[in-house]
């Protein structure tokens, strides 16, 4: 994939990418589903592409990755980038069906501690921290996988597999297409050899999201149902299985969200709702699933529904949960933003956003949502957040 400067806008990327493709104005509305306008609006920079779905559908229609209109990676420091471990991941998950690297390696018990630790710093969004701890991980998880025992395999397998999970987040976080799909095919072939049954579910859960990055979202959804229908075939023990059919049921919600069916999207919130009480609070798969997680996505939904009144709505009315991690609030409070600031509420918005951003900056800095947000309000600006919304901007590197 070419790499785009940061600081062009998404509506100069469009531009050059649409001439990249040889197609007019015309024609590209005609393949994302609007006009010739719109795409002239867009490409002026008059509508702010603040929809993940829109993107995602105008890079289908002009064949690149969503990546290439909404930028690189946007790393605050040299030292950031110099960090960023993303080749590394690629290497050491090409790599796993081959003789390991290391000829020894810790006891697995240590080794799923150290996963522990992985999940907290995803939690916490340091992903410079998880993408060297995550690739030192799977090269001991590597060599443990060659045990002698089949027992030790396969439980090695199952930890590797959420090392993969782990992986995906980081190439997420920092818009690595190519780890992120290496991390979910690595991931299914782990799971397939592990000692747990409905870690396959967990492999199409990752493939899930994958498919919005093509907009693909029929697919998308039948691979939430296949992984709902895994679990439940597994017979697996109730809180469990509980937990991770939630935790599909607010990947079908989004997906439902994005492909703008509401009834759909609300109907998977009820369920995950009902998942929730099952699992009482067991999050055997990381995803951390709960009924304070599933409030959250009420707000997630609607804000991707494009309804920001009923996003603000909501989120005026959520006690914020305890237990959940920064990430998960962080992106609470950038949804919140988004809303704020399509009912033209200001003030709320930018406060939305700075208070993401405190919250954990590594994840706002890259995520394309809170620059688009930025434009937003830099184009509605008051002399009352004039300062604030310049320093944010900053932060952000948007212009």
């Amino acid at each position: 994939m070419s790499e785009v400067p940061i600081h062009e806008t998404p509506g100069d990327r469009v531009r050059m990418l649409r001439r990249r493709a040889g197609l007019s104005q015309r024609e590209l509305g005609q393949r994302a589903g609007h006009g010739q306008q719109w795409v002239s609006q867009v490409e002026r920079g008059d509508i702010e592409l603040d929809k993940v779905s829109v993107v995602n559908e105008l890079a289908r229609a002009l064949r690149c990755h969503p990546r290439e209109i909404l930028g690189t990676p946007n790393f605050a420091t040299p030292a950031e980038r110099a960090n960023d471990a993303a080749d590394d991941l690629v290497r050491q998950l090409r790599r796993l069906d081959l003789p390991p690297d290391l000829a020894a390696h810790r006891a697995l018990p240590e080794l799923e501690a150290d996963l522990e630790e992985l999940v907290v710093l995803r939690g916490e969004a340091k992903y410079a921290q998880l993408g060297a701890r995550t690739v030192a991980l799977i090269a001991e998880l590597h060599a443990a996988s060659a045990a002698p025992s089949q027992r030790d395999r396969e439980r090695a397998f199952r930890i590797l597999t959420h090392a993969c999970k782990e992986a995906h987040s980081f190439g997420y976080g920092l818009g690595h297409p190519h780890l992120i799909e290496l991390a979910t095919s690595r991931a299914r072939w782990c799971a397939e050899r592990s000692d747990d049954p409905l870690l396959p579910a967990l492999a199409d859960y990752m493939a899930a999201r994958d498919a919005w990055t093509t907009a693909d979202w029929r697919d998308a959804m039948l691979l939430v149902d296949r992984a709902i229908d895994t679990v439940a075939d597994a017979h697996a023990e109730s809180k469990r299985a509980a937990s991770l059919t939630g935790a599909l049921h607010l990947r079908g919600a989004i997906t439902s969200a994005r492909s703008n069916d509401g009834d759909g999207a609300y109907a998977r919130l009820e369920e995950a709702a009902i998942q929730a009480q099952l699992a009482k609070g067991a999050d055997p798969y990381l995803n951390w699933f709960s009924i304070g997680n599933v409030n959250l996505h009420r707000v997630a939904v609607a804000v991707e529904l494009g309804d920001g009144v009923e996003a603000v709505r909501r989120s005026k009315g959520l006690i914020i949960p305890k237990g959940l991690p920064n990430s998960r609030l962080a992106h609470h409070y950038l949804d919140t933003a988004r809303g704020f600031v399509w009912v033209n509420e200001i003030e709320r918005g930018l406060s939305a956003l700075e208070r993401a951003y405190r919250i954990a900056p590594q994840l706002v800095r890259h995520h394309p949502m809170a620059q688009a947000t930025v434009r937003s309000l830099l184009r509605a600006e008051r002399r009352s957040t004039r300062e604030r919304l310049r320093t944010m901007a900053d932060r952000l590197d948007v212009n």
